[in-house]
């Protein structure tokens, strides 16, 4: 005679799946999952109750086939399935046995909690609607760090959901700020966050011009955001090597999508420019065959020549330069530019302030 096994010889021990089983002493229900071992001796059941008790158990691994039988009495099984709903708080599925809560209606971008339970963390996420609820990014508030995933992790009709209070938003939007970034709720998107803008402080942008598009360090001189402006005052162009303060310059914040925060290494390129900028100021920079004035003492006279090279601060004889009157190179102790400055040449005159 053929039997489930030589170990289990009680065709009426082999439950299915989704069957409600009674103990022998009545006292507890499980529904069937499956058999635990090949000889059917053992099984694993869903939602053990006991009456005497009064515990739920939403897995129990290894119980004796045995000790069990298939619940007859309808009504019985019924307040069975009615208890394990109610204890619960959802609807089962007689299918995966698995307990469905009621859901309420999510839209795309709404910021959910999915609560803690048996098996999961409480998680706070924002929500994108596909078949299931799925996450565009979220926390998990078991952990002080609040690290943020950006994975999609899928939420079941298991999972009790419901919408995030203002303070829970806010753990998620703090989160997301510490690592430079914010949900924009127009765009259903998460993009980088933008710099709170402080006059003083220096930002960096991209500008396009006849050679291209040029990266700019700029200093904050003003702002208006509610129109979108930004002025900025000192410029320097990365690409040029070039300073500027002769001019502002306003920029529209929302169309410089790289606008930020100048880095620390951004601020002390601005300031050596800055300052070589100053030094210059103070001490012209002339070039090759630049038209000079020049002279080595204050009794002399300024002499018209073309600029040849700079010895260097150390040097007292400071300038060599070709002197128009002579043709020949010489070497002089000041310098001035030869424009602006026309009306003193083969003069003496003392200049005030005058740098060298």
């Amino acid at each position: 005679m053929l039997f489930p096994s030589n170990e289990m010889r009680d065709w009426s021990k082999f439950f299915k799946k989704g069957d409600v089983l009674v103990s022998n002493d009545s006292d507890s229900h499980i529904i069937f999952n499956g058999f635990s071992k090949n000889d059917y001796t053992t099984f694993e059941g869903k939602h053990w109750i006991s009456v005497s008790k009064k515990r739920h158990v939403s897995c129990l691994k290894m119980q004796n086939v045995q000790d069990y039988h298939i619940e007859d009495n309808k009504d019985s099984a019924q307040t069975y399935i009615n208890a394990i709903e109610k204890f619960c708080g959802g609807k089962l599925n007689r299918e995966t046995l698995e307990i469905e809560k009621p859901q309420p209606e999510f839209k795309d971008g709404d910021i959910v909690v999915a609560e803690e339970d048996n098996y999961y963390d409480k998680v706070i996420f924002i929500a994108a609607i596909k078949n299931d609820i799925v996450s565009k990014v979220l926390i998990n508030v078991r952990y002080e760090d609040y690290e943020v995933h950006y994975n999609e992790y899928r939420f079941g009709r298991n999972r009790s959901l419901r919408l995030a209070t203002d303070s829970e938003k806010q753990q998620l939007f703090d989160a997301l700020a510490k690592e430079g970034k914010r949900w924009d709720s127009e765009k259903k998107q998460i993009v980088d966050l933008k710099p709170a803008f402080e006059i003083g402080k220096l930002y960096v942008f991209n500008e396009d011009d006849e050679d291209g598009e040029l990266t700019i360090i700029g200093k904050l001189i003003d702002k208006n955001e509610s129109e979108d402006t930004l002025t900025f005052g000192n410029q320097y162009e990365i690409e040029n090597e070039k300073f500027v303060t002769d001019q502002t310059f306003d920029l529209r914040i929302s169309v410089n999508k790289e606008l930020r925060e100048a880095t620390e290494g951004e601020c002390c390129t601005f300031q050596e420019a800055y300052d070589l900028w100053e030094k210059n100021k103070e001490h012209p920079v002339f070039k090759p065959f630049d038209k000079v004035l020049v002279r080595n003492r204050g009794d002399k006279k300024w002499l018209p020549a073309f600029f040849v090279r700079d010895r260097g601060e150390e040097t007292g004889w400071r300038y060599n330069v070709l002197p128009i009157h002579s043709g020949k190179s010489a070497d002089f102790i000041s310098c001035i530019p030869f424009e602006g400055h026309e009306n003193i040449a083969f003069t003496d005159y003392d200049i005030e302030n005058l740098p060298f």
